[in-house]
């Protein structure tokens, strides 16, 4: 509302969008917090679409947002329908300059490999032109803002395994640097990740954990439903992949900065193709030590 008021008084005719608040549907008995600070209430959603006669401003868009990766068909249509036809509606028989219609982030995370997207596009398809008919008004422009799904896999973390302890059911195999450090959304989000081995594919299978090096004992990975994850017995010379962790990793870590138990951020590289070559492009080496010195004023 603060913004929305800020707006106003600058009397400019700029095409806005509002984002609605729905109700949480993507929560647990257990959260203490079961409603987000975002978008506008019911009242003051209609409040704005009442006063905006009153200034410059261009409606055009309707937004609302899933929560991040806990994908459930049911809950999706059912947010998808409530914000369309509660609200969308509503903006759009008002004012012709409506045309947008933004369900945010939500989509599917590719985690397990076996979701069928093109299914579930069509399907999105189908219930917004549905939702335009029954309501009678123009079928929207569908946007949607799938960071994490475009994102995560176009990222790989590859270690190599430098020790093993077996101080527990499953064997620790220790790795070259940090998975709380590389992979922040893991640890605040709890957004799985697909850890297989590289190499050594054809010795013997075991179950082990992952650990990363630095002293925290949170710093490990594992299968939480099933307790460890397979990898080669053999553990000389192996190296792990830590699959689906793009989007927002180095921006949560502090990129460029200090990190726990001074360990050093990991080299970076990219690769792509280009005329049908492979192009692989360093974007940033492994930090060095006398950087994290520098950083911390041990050294000029």
């Amino acid at each position: 509302m603060d913004e929305y008021e800020e707006l106003k008084k600058r009397n400019l005719a700029l095409e806005v969008g509002l984002r609605i608040h729905l109700p949480a549907l993507y929560i647990d008995e257990k959260d203490v917090v079961k409603n987000d600070r975002f978008g506008l209430t019911k009242e003051e959603y209609f409040y704005i679409l009442d006063d905006l006669k009153n200034s410059k401003m261009i409606l055009s868009t309707i937004h609302f947002h899933q929560r991040g990766f806990d994908y459930e068909e049911e809950k999706f249509r059912l947010n998808f329908t409530k914000a369309f036809e509660e609200y969308y509606v509503t903006a759009a028989k008002r004012y012709k300059t409506v045309v947008n219609y933004n369900i945010g982030g939500g989509t599917p995370l590719p985690v397990s490999g076996n979701f069928d997207y093109y299914s579930w596009a069509n399907e999105v398809i189908k219930l917004l032109k549905f939702l335009a008919k029954k309501n009678q008004v123009k079928e929207p422009n569908l946007l949607s803002e799938n960071g994490k799904y475009s994102q995560k896999d176009a990222t790989i973390n590859l270690y190599k395994v430098v020790g093993v302890k077996n101080t527990d059911e499953y064997p620790w195999y220790i790795i070259d640097g940090s998975l709380m450090i590389a992979m922040p959304e893991l640890f605040a989000l709890g957004e799985p990740i697909r850890v297989c081995p590289v190499n050594n594919l054809d010795r013997e299978i075991i179950k082990v954990r992952l650990a990363g090096l630095t002293c925290d004992c949170d710093d490990i990975y594992f299968d939480k439903e099933k307790g460890y994850f397979l990898a080669p017995r053999e553990s000389k010379d192996l190296y792990i992949a830590c699959l689906g962790t793009g989007s927002y990793q180095n921006s949560m870590s502090g990129k460029g900065g200090v990190h726990h138990c001074l360990l050093p951020e990991e080299r970076d590289v990219v690769i792509y193709r280009k005329n049908g070559k492979s192009v692989k492009k360093i974007r940033s080496e492994l930090q060095s030590i006398s950087k994290i010195y520098r950083l911390m004023h041990f050294k000029k």
